[in-house]
């Protein structure tokens, strides 16, 4: 079977008689379907829709032992989960930064970035559409979803008041901080 190879508008065809592709949950139906294969390809698509927290502490709370601090909380499993992300500077400014809060970057060593994630009962596509060059990603959330966002996103927030932030920043723009619980309702 030929393989065609696009690169900079020259097309090179390479011989084999097996092709393995793997360019991950979004690329690889987009491919295939941009080559032509039609059918279940793209549709079903299932992720972890999730929310960020990078919480400030007093005192600090970076650690350059590991990547990634291994704090994971299962107890709502598998509908909810929570844990740590990366939290050194670079990956901490990019939180700050999504919250418009990067003026605080000096402080990073007293950060950490939080998630929440769940397994939605919602599923997804992916499609190609002739006048787009990437892929057109479509998820549907359903009311349960949502609920278990938010509901996941308030014991997040509890969770870190109640280990000591003063403060967390959510990953969106319409709210800056958060200093206590009862804020968080308004997300």
């Amino acid at each position: 079977r030929n393989v065609h190879v696009l690169s900079k508008g020259e097309t090179t065809i390479y011989s084999s008689e097996y092709v393995f592709m793997s360019a991950g949950a979004i690329d690889s139906p987009f491919l295939l379907r941009k080559s032509g294969y039609k059918g279940l390809v793209g549709k079903g698509l299932k992720t972890h829709p999730s929310f960020k927290f990078t919480a400030y502490f007093d005192e600090e709370v970076y650690s350059n032992q590991d990547a990634v601090a291994v704090h994971q909380v299962k107890e709502f499993s598998p509908k909810i989960t929570m844990g740590c992300s990366v939290s050194n500077k670079p990956y901490v400014g990019i939180a700050l930064n999504d919250n418009e809060r990067l003026s605080e970057i000096s402080a990073w060593k007293n950060m950490a970035n939080y998630y929440i994630m769940i397994s939605p009962e919602g599923s997804g596509r992916v499609s190609s559409l002739p006048f787009l060059d990437s892929p057109f990603v479509y998820h549907k959330l359903t009311k349960y979803d949502y609920h278990k966002l938010n509901e996941g996103i308030f014991l997040l927030a509890k969770l870190l008041f109640e280990s000591g932030a003063k403060r967390i920043y959510p990953s969106c723009t319409s709210f800056k901080e958060f200093s206590n619980l009862e804020d968080v309702y308004k997300l």
